[in-house]
C-alpha cells in the first residue's frame, strides 16, 4: 500500500510539472490523498508513522498545497498544512521545515502577514543553521515577499542578499535566489 501511495504521488508530480496538466494532477493528487488518509487511519498503522509512509503521505501534501496555490485558493491551505504539521510529527528536520513554508506561504496568501512573517523567519534560521540550502532558498523567497508586503524592506534585501549568496556557494543559481533578489 505504501509503494502505491508513493507511486501515485510521483504520477500527481509528473502530470503537474512535467506534463503541464494542472486539472488532472489535482484528481491524481486527490486520489493518493484519500489513499494515505485511509491508510493512516487504518488499523495497520501504529501512533508513530512508518518513514517510507510518512514521506510519501507529506509529498503527496506538498502537491496538494501546490495544487492550491496555483488555483488561487489559499483558504484550502491552511487545513492541509495542520494535516501536514500531523503527519511530520517526528518526521526531522526536513519534513518540519517544509511544513513551517507551506504554512508561511498560506499565512502570507491569507494576508496574516505578521504572522507568516514570524513562521517563515523562524524556518530560515533553522534552514540555515541544518545546512539545507535548498529548503533555506525556497523559504528565503516567500521571507522577501512577506517582509516586502510588510514594508519591512531592510529586512527582505538582507534575505535576498543572503538568498543569492548561498545559492552563489552551492554553485547553482536557483529560482528562489533570483526571486528573491528581484524582490
Amino acid at each position: 500500500p505504501v509503494l502505491l501511495l508513493e507511486l501515485q504521488a510521483a504520477d500527481a508530480a509528473i502530470t503537474l510539472w512535467l506534463e503541464h496538466r494542472p486539472q488532472e494532477a489535482g484528481s491524481v493528487t486527490n486520489a493518493a490523498l484519500e489513499h494515505a488518509r485511509a491508510l493512516a487511519t487504518s488499523s495497520c498503522q501504529t501512533e508513530a508513522l512508518e518513514p517510507h509512509f510518512q514521506g510519501a503521505y507529506q509529498r503527496t501534501l506538498v502537491l496538494a498545497c501546490v495544487g492550491a496555490m496555483q488555483a488561487n485558493e489559499p483558504e484550502v491551505l491552511l487545513p492541509l498544512v495542520e494535516e501536514m504539521y500531523r503527519v511530520a510529527a517526528g518526521g526531522g528536520i526536513e519534513a518540519s521545515l517544509q511544513t513551517s513554508l507551506r504554512r508561511g506561504s498560506a499565512l502570507m496568501l491569507l494576508g496574516r502577514l505578521a504572522e507568516a512573517e514570524a513562521q517563515l523567519a523562524a524556518a530560515w534560521l533553522e534552514a540555515r543553521r541544518g545546512f539545507l540550502s535548498a529548503i533555506a532558498l525556497d523559504i528565503g523567497t516567500w521571507l522577501v515577499q512577506t517582509s516586502c508586503q510588510r514594508g519591512r524592506l531592510i529586512e527582505a534585501q538582507e534575505v535576498a542578499g543572503e538568498c543569492g549568496a548561498l545559492a552563489e556557494r552551492i554553485g547553482e543559481p536557483s529560482r528562489p535566489a533570483m526571486f528573491a533578489q528581484m524582490w
